[in-house]
């Protein structure tokens, strides 16, 4: 079988797949062709997957369905001749790049909290089912939404369960309707657009390294992480300290604020709440899902 009818073939039989690029369809396509660098990149994603099963190919192969909707959307719109030189000599001028999906072990280990990578910046590490991935929170601008409802809908979504896969969690929100999961699907930052809703320990991460201010909140078992490497055990008062990484702290241009956000996890004991969690003190709570609260995406990296 050819490499373009074993793509087909692969993104007509892969569920999840369908599903994201679906639901990215629901969110409007980016207006203008894309850029060379997204072109690139998009094609780049899905020659360097080497299961096309795996999750990083169903987020590539949806990369190039974004694109692809980009050419026809403005095809569509049929393109004065002016228009086609400009953007021709944009690409000629842009170099293109690999979307970057993998990490060495090596590289992750040398990570500290609030270092710049894969778009964003470091925030630890978590265990999936298929391995350990480094988690990047998104750059504030663009990358985090101000105070809004987790969804609308009462319904318990059995398929966002989990505690440590926000992308699987943020598709199932998606598949239901959330507008806050297609904000994050829809996402297109820093030439990345596999961003998702962080899942509970996702954002636990986030705060036990990203933490804006000094104090917590000693509250039973608030701040166990059994997902994170190294494991993450319950709050003190004194720690997680305040971050050392300057941008990250109160006032600094990627600080948390101090308030609450949420989580793509469903809260299993009652339908109606999902998951948050206080970058105030820590606090980790069911609340009503048409609460309004913050949310800040992510994305991860595999480790190899």
């Amino acid at each position: 079988m050819s490499i373009p009818g074993f793509l087909i073939r692969t993104a007509e039989n892969n569920k999840a797949l369908a599903e994201r690029a679906s639901l990215v369809g629901k969110a409007p396509v980016p207006t203008g062709l894309p850029s060379a660098q997204e072109v690139v990149a998009a094609i780049d994603g899905v020659m360097q997957c080497d299961n096309f099963y795996s999750a990083a190919a169903q987020d590539a192969l949806a990369r190039l369905v974004i694109v692809r909707e980009q050419f026809a959307a403005t095809l569509q719109r049929s393109i004065q001749p002016t228009h086609r030189e400009e953007h021709m000599n944009a690409v000629t001028a842009v170099e293109g790049i690999a979307v970057q999906t993998t990490i060495s072990q090596a590289a992750a280990a040398a990570l500290k909290a609030g270092d710049a990578v894969g778009g964003g910046f470091y925030a630890g590490q978590i265990s999936q089912d298929d391995g350990v991935y480094v988690v990047i929170v998104a750059p504030k601008d663009g990358g985090e939404h101000e105070e809004t409802v987790w969804h609308t809908d009462r319904k318990r979504l059995d398929d966002a369960l989990s505690y440590y896969d926000g992308n699987a969690n943020t598709i199932a929100m998606g598949r239901a309707g959330s507008a806050l999961a297609l904000w994050a699907i829809s996402l297109r930052l820093n030439g990345f657009d596999d961003w998702y809703l962080p899942a509970r320990d996702e954002l636990e991460l986030a705060y036990r390294h990203l933490k804006p201010t000094a104090g917590n909140y000693e509250g039973f078992r608030h701040g166990e992480n059994p997902s994170s490497v190294p494991v993450g055990y319950t709050y003190t008062e004194s720690t997680p300290a305040q971050t050392a990484a300057p941008a990250f702290q109160e006032g600094g241009t990627e600080a948390f604020e101090e308030e609450w956000y949420w989580t793509s996890t469903q809260y299993a004991g009652y339908s109606v709440y999902a998951w948050s969690q206080s970058f105030h003190d820590g606090d980790q709570t069911g609340n009503h899902k048409n609460d309004e609260f913050r949310a800040r995406a992510v994305r991860r990296l595999k480790i190899q």
